[in-house]
């Protein structure tokens, strides 16, 4: 209660500063201070424009020199290679193909420091990714080509108290090029040396304008091929383990799961795998077995003798995940941006706009879906096994059905299996649970699932701003913008065709030959072997339309209305109004591990106010000993969403000193905050499955999981700290070192508990685990079919026929800090050109995180997770070396991870984490050499000569030839990326065998590129 009202009290202070000090615009009696020469510009972090070079928050500016030099076509990639701060959950692009595609369908999210960042473009918000619709919300950074980036300003300081929610570990913000005049045309050709992975690349741009306007439009198309497992050795045959294909079966006989493999002399070639002690159970040792399968009569023994061998789990799970999934995306964008600025009375009203339109088309393959009777196939058997049999009760004489067999075990009489169960027992859901849980497992590779999705962004901008007075100007905007996608998640199976079709009966009724449910080969063209066309029935495909849209209106006023001893005070005053919706139209079948979510229509409104103040103490011109320069800055920001309970209210404090002219030191407090997005509060129900579980006995299968909303979710918040200095001596012209320490908070995240820690404390612990409720065999917690759990040790081995309920709340913190280090030095070779060196580096120190109030903060540092889920190295370094001569530019740019450990599947809360898998360190390096034509060349002077006739000459030797002039302007440039070929560790249970968000999957890429300017 103590810090919030000490927050309220700064907010208040700020806000009634803001307001007040505009009145004493003709009351100051402050003396002036001396004009700065240098022109004043606004950087992210400020609204209030400065002179100074360091700003009080720490920021990065990435040219499009650097985006050049990174050799990388993509925002995320490019701030990978560029800036140590990438790391940790949330930076997923093109590699999250396989399984994590479905987090974000083809867009690219990223995050500073694993935490909760605010994309920018231009200074303004744009609509979230209509993925927000399934649950992810964040800024596709894919909208933004590389070809027409003018810079990306990258601020690694809390700024919720300027830019609103999300703002947590910093705020990206994009701008594209806008003041191009001319003409240019740029293409791109790179190939990945191993195996043919192409990328192709196309840009023009063109701008006119003169002193009043200015016009330009850019146009970008780009594609890439997808990368598949089976296409690179690390990925092959180590993507992951199943044990669910063509007639796997597992038991839990006598309490110990069993796996079983077909020992090759089933008649019916099933080329597959069965199951077996299930039907043995009443089969005393050195009794008869029951005769081979000759019919489909009740009554009968269907166990083949001898067609099933019991084996580990090892060789169960050596089954080859790699032939058909693609670790990348197969990807094309086109992205189209134009922009205008007209001044209707010079600088005192001007009017400006931009429009944007970008189109991205993805694909991406899986295995085909995991089935089994714990995904709802019915397999019918004469009879039905007793789960709760009790081998110390007597036999009931009345029911005995075959030699050897206790009739105890015999609880139902079904009748009419179906015609390939060659068992005499039921295999359904209510196999799944009890003393002798059995299931059987099928995956249909010949129809795997194929995820197309197509997104359309557009935005629609038009403002006015004024420089009323040389110390207040005034701006405003209105705009739009609005992300579409068009889903489509081919051959998914309809469990009521595969049942039908298992039983011999199409969905009409009608009778058709049986589907062997064992057989990796199903389809045959005996009498009772169903044909292909049949067989295609029983899948189909999921079609969503997806919505996200945004109209904003806002308006700023900045200005200096007076000045104390040391300078001008600067202050801004705005405001701004949202409304944020989105939409979902989802087709209504229902398939396996797909629930349709059906109509949604949801939007809320925003507003929200803000101000800043910058406060000059000290400057140079004041002589105070041991002060060069001191400033103050305060800001403070007030957001109400509607729909939640909590209103957002954020300060501020910003302070820079100097105490001489090359050494800055700086420091900021500030609170931030995300607000719960409107799939959290009012989405759908949504299920789907797991990550690799580990319970302790290695990687298991994936159980189903099922999420969904909450309206009573709250805005999650954070406290930052960052504190550091700029040196940049005045003796080593060139040389810029900069120190930054950072520590921040964030609390009341809206997160799940995650299906890992619920599914090892059921596993540990069984009802005594306050997650019990959350998990049931057969269908969710609460739903027909469900049965809970007994005791422990019940999951172990049957993860598939397990389901989990993990919903959003407001649970946990996580709590960072470390150092961001940086050196830069140019040299001045003089007339052997430029030379330049840059490292960069984030360290950790801390890196915690605690689950809910009622636990203990528990370590990530060091750690590296799913795709998405993210790695926190305890340090990450960039390098850079370039040289420069002319048009001739020479870079090297490398980074460096050091070893990780491997947490997926495991229980970093409560595991050991010694224990965990070491995952190498790794280290790659790009390299690209360009040659700018006609650079720093001037354009010879003729020499005027008068005639005899008294007319002006110019002698032709002095004109320019006309292959100078198709050279001038030509950039010819070639790069490798992973010029080492250096492969990505392995990371056991990870899609693709690695973490494709940290490293590289290509190997060495080499690329072309040329452009022209005219």
């Amino acid at each position: 209660m103590i810090t919030r009202m000490k927050t309220l009290g700064i907010l208040r202070a700020a806000l009634a500063a803001a307001l007040g000090l505009p009145f004493l615009l003709t009351t100051s009696a402050f003396a002036q201070a001396p004009e700065a020469t240098t022109e004043r510009v606004t950087v992210t972090g400020s609204y209030i424009p400065t002179a100074e070079e360091v700003t009080a928050s720490p920021l990065d500016t990435v040219t499009s020199a650097d985006v050049n030099r990174s050799g990388q076509q993509d925002v995320l990639t490019t701030l990978q290679t560029r800036n140590p701060d990438f790391v940790g959950a949330g930076n997923l692009g093109n590699t999250n193909a396989n399984i994590a595609a479905g987090g974000t369908l083809g867009g690219s999210i990223i995050q500073i420091r694993g935490l909760p960042t605010l994309v920018l473009f231009e200074n303004r918000r744009i609509a979230d990714s209509a993925a927000i619709s399934i649950g992810s919300q964040f800024t596709d950074v894919n909208l933004f080509p590389a070809a027409l980036i003018s810079r990306i300003e990258v601020l690694k300081d809390g700024a919720s108290a300027l830019y609103g929610s999300e703002a947590i570990g910093g705020v990206v913000n994009i701008f594209l090029k806008d003041d191009f005049r001319g003409a240019e045309l740029g293409f791109r050709y790179g190939t990945a040396v191993e195996e043919a992975v192409a990328e192709r690349r196309g840009y023009a741009i063109a701008g006119v304008g003169n002193d009043t306007t200015q016009i330009m439009v850019g146009m970008q198309y780009y594609e890439i091929d997808p990368l598949f497992e089976r296409q690179r050795e690390f990925s092959i045959l180590d993507g992951g383990v199943t044990t669910t294909f063509g007639g796997v079966g597992r038991d839990n006989q006598g309490g110990a799961t069993k796996f079983y493999l077909m020992n090759g002399t089933d008649p019916r070639n099933y080329s597959a795998t069965g199951i077996n002690s299930p039907f043995q159970v009443g089969v005393a040792p050195g009794s008869i077995a029951p005769p081979p399968f000759t019919g489909a009569n009740p009554g009968q023994y269907f166990l083949i003798p001898q067609a099933y061998t019991q084996v580990s789990q090892a060789t169960i799970t050596s089954f080859d995940l790699s032939t058909l999934p693609n670790s990348t995306l197969d990807q094309s964008r086109t992205n189209i941006n134009a922009s205008f600025n007209h001044q209707i009375f010079g600088k005192q009203l001007e009017l400006f706009g931009n429009v944007m339109y970008a189109n991205n088309h993805s694909e991406s393959f899986l295995n085909a879906q995991p089935l089994s009777n714990g995904t709802g196939v019915i397999i019918l058997g004469s009879q039905r096994v007793n789960p709760n049999f009790d081998p110390t009760l007597p036999a009931t004489p009345n029911l005995i059905v075959g030699p050897g067999t206790n009739p105890q075990l015999i609880v139902e009489n079904r009748g009419n299996p179906a015609m390939w169960n060659p068992f005499q027992e039921s295999i359904d859901s209510n196999a799944l649970s009890g003393r002798y849980r059995l299931f059987a497992n099928q995956r249909y590779q010949t129809n795997p699932r194929i995820f197309t999705q197509t997104a359309n962004f557009y935005r629609f901008l038009g403002g006015l701003r004024s420089q009323i007075t040389p110390d207040w100007m005034f701006e405003t905007a209105a705009f739009y913008s609005r992300y579409d996608i068009q889903y489509i998640n081919r051959n998914l199976v309809n469990a009521l065709a595969l049942n039908a079709m298992i039983a011999g009966r199409d969905l009409d009724g009608n009778p058709i030959p049986a589907l062997d449910f064992f057989a990796r080969q199903p389809v045959g063209t005996a009498p009772n072997q169903i044909s292909q066309t049949q067989f295609d029935t029983i899948f189909g495909a999921n079609f969503r339309t997806l919505d996200s849209f945004q109209r904003v209106f806002d308006a700023k006023i900045i200005g200096f209305p007076f000045s104390l001893p040391a300078g001008k005070v600067g202050i801004t005053v705005g405001g701004e109004y949202r409304l944020e919706g989105f939409k979902v139209a989802d087709s209504p079948e229902i398939f396996v591990g797909s629930v349709p979510i059906g109509q949604i229509d949801v939007k809320r409104a925003i507003q929200s106010f803000f101000t800043e103040l910058s406060i000059p103490i000290v400057s140079s011109a004041m002589n105070v000993p041991g002060i060069y320069n001191l400033e103050l800055g305060l800001a403070g920001r007030y957001d109400h969403y509607e729909g939640v309970s909590e209103d957002a209210k954020v300060p501020k404090v910003t302070l820079r000193y100097q105490p001489i002219p090359d050494l800055t030191l700086r420091s900021t407090f500030s609170n931030s905050f995300v607000a719960p997005n409107l799939f959290q509060t009012n989405g759908p129900a949504s299920s789907g499955f797991t990550t690799t579980i580990d319970l302790g006995f290695g990687p298991e299968d994936q159980a189903q999981v099922q999420g969904g909303s909450n309206p009573n979710l709250v805005p999650s918040t954070a406290q930052a700290i960052t504190a550091g200095l700029v040196y940049s001596p005045k003796f080593v012209p060139g040389l810029t070192i900069s120190v930054d320490y950072f520590r921040t908070l964030q609390q009341l995240i809206v997160s799940t508990l995650g299906s890992t820690l619920i599914l090892n404390s059921v596993e540990q612990l069984g009802t005594a685990s306050p997650y019990a409720g959350l998990v049931a065999f057969n269908n969710f917690p609460g739903q027909p079919g469900a049965h809970g759990v007994t005791g422990p040790g019940q999951l172990h081995g049957n993860l598939a026929s397990v389901f989990v309920l993990d919903v959003n709340q407001n649970i946990g913190a996580v709590s960072i800090e470390g150092w961001d280090l940086s050196a830069r030095y140019n040299m001045d070779l003089r007339t052997w050109g430029q030379l330049e060196f840059g490292i960069n580096a984030v360290v950790f120190t801390r890196y915690d995180q605690k689950t809910n109030v009622n636990t203990d903060y528990f370590n990530l540092q060091g750690l590296d997770f799913t795709e998405g889920g993210g790695a926190i190295p305890d340090y990450k370094l960039t390098f850079l070396l370039e040289y420069r001569l002319g048009g001739l530019t020479y870079s090297a740019n490398a980074n460096y991870i050091p070893e990780l450990l491997n947490g997926i599947g495991h229980d970093v809360e409560n595991e050991d984490q010694s224990t965990f898998d070491p995952i190498e360190d790794y280290f790659a390096v790009n390299m690209r050499l360009s040659y700018e034509f006609g650079k720093g060349y001037v354009e010879p002077t003729a020499a005027v000569t008068e005639s005899k006739d008294g007319k002006n000459t110019v002698p032709g030797a002095a004109t320019t030839s006309w292959y100078t002039r198709l050279l001038n302007g030509t950039t010819l440039a070639v790069g490798c990326n992973n010029i080492f070929d250096r492969d990505p560790p392995f990371v056991n249970g990870a899609n693709s065998a690695t973490d494709l968000s940290l490293y590289d999957g290509f190997g060495r890429f080499v690329y072309f590129e040329i452009s022209k300017k005219f």
